[in-house]
């Protein structure tokens, strides 16, 4: 089970040791055929390649969270690396920019090798389409994530109000417990007592394991007063590209701004607060790189011109910018 056998054609026919029901899945470009116990989940796997030069070689990232992948710790001594999905050229990743401090930059199909080096490890959200690198992030038992544990981290980006925003939203239930911490490890931690939504707590070193949270909210750490804090101000993309479904949740960047990279729908979306359609957001689109104002249960937005773009959404002043 789950080993890739070599096929040719008119091959001998094949057999299980054991009657029972099977997943079969074919590889056309390598000729293999591997088989699992039926119900097994196969999920992408996006990697790391290039690394100090060797464009033979994957290093596999761990999707910690539903479409959030983080690489081990890797020392990169020669500039000039991507990622990939499923050890394939089909799929890839690159950027021009990227710094080792926290914050995320938009990826690119096709684009630059990434000269960055270092000892780091490195975050790809698929949901938005960004690179970062892990600083801050949240570890601990949270059960609406399947296999996460102390050993995993949900990254958190560095916004320009100084404030680390964790890069999606999570779902907690009142018996969930979580601290913060820094560089996947436990040497620079956070922990303390939870008061009530919205309302910023105290964390110390090694303070207590967060707990008494139930609710979909974004973790938001701030340094300076050294105070965590959950929050359901945050916004997401639905609309016909994704069944007005799961929300394609934006990334927080500071002064109001919220992003999301690598659209590449032109369907009628709209955006809406917390996951829910209490507040959102519609409007009508003009030109790609002018802003346009939207408002609650405003109209569906259809983007044209562009095959693939990002969307800024101001939410200070109810506008949005595509380009």
């Amino acid at each position: 089970m789950g080993t890739a056998v070599p096929v040719v054609n008119n091959g001998k026919d094949m057999k299980v040791e054991v009657a029972g029901n099977y997943d079969i899945y074919y590889d056309a470009d390598k000729e293999t055929i591997t088989i699992y116990e039926a119900g097994t989940v196969l999920g992408d796997t996006w990697s790391l390649i290039g690394v100090n030069g060797d464009w033979d070689t994957d290093i596999d990232m761990t999707e910690v969270a539903p479409g959030i992948f983080v690489s081990p710790v890797v020392e990169i001594t020669v500039d000039g690396w991507k990622l990939r999905l499923n050890h394939d050229w089909k799929v890839n990743r690159g950027c021009g920019t990227l710094v080792d401090n926290g914050t995320f930059v938009p990826a690119y199909q096709d684009g630059a090798d990434i000269p960055l080096s270092g000892k780091f490890q490195v975050v790809y959200n698929a949901n938005s389409d960004v690179i970062g690198t892990l600083k801050w992030g949240i570890a601990g038992s949270i059960e609406s994530i399947p296999g996460f544990s102390w050993n995993n981290d949900i990254p958190m980006n560095l916004a320009s109000d100084g404030k680390w925003y964790s890069i999606t939203p999570i779902t907690f239930a009142a018996a969930d417990v979580f601290k913060i911490r820094k560089d996947g490890a436990w040497a620079v931690n956070r922990g303390g007592d939870f008061a009530a939504v919205d309302t910023a707590f105290a964390v110390a070193q090694d303070g207590p394991n967060i707990t008494g949270v139930e609710g979909t909210y974004m973790v938001v750490y701030d340094p300076a007063s050294e105070t965590v804090a959950l929050t359901g101000e945050f916004w997401g993309i639905v609309g016909d590209f994704n069944g007005w479904g799961n929300d394609v949740f934006m990334m927080y960047e500071g002064a109001g701004l919220w992003y999301a990279y690598g659209m590449t729908t032109a369907d009628g979306w709209k955006l809406r607060k917390g996951a829910a359609w209490a507040v959102n957001r519609g409007g009508t689109f003009v030109e790609a790189g002018t802003p346009f104002a939207v408002e609650h249960d405003g109209p569906n937005i259809t983007v044209s011109g562009l095959d693939t773009y990002q969307v800024c959404f101001d939410s200070e002043h109810d506008t949005i910018l595509v380009k």
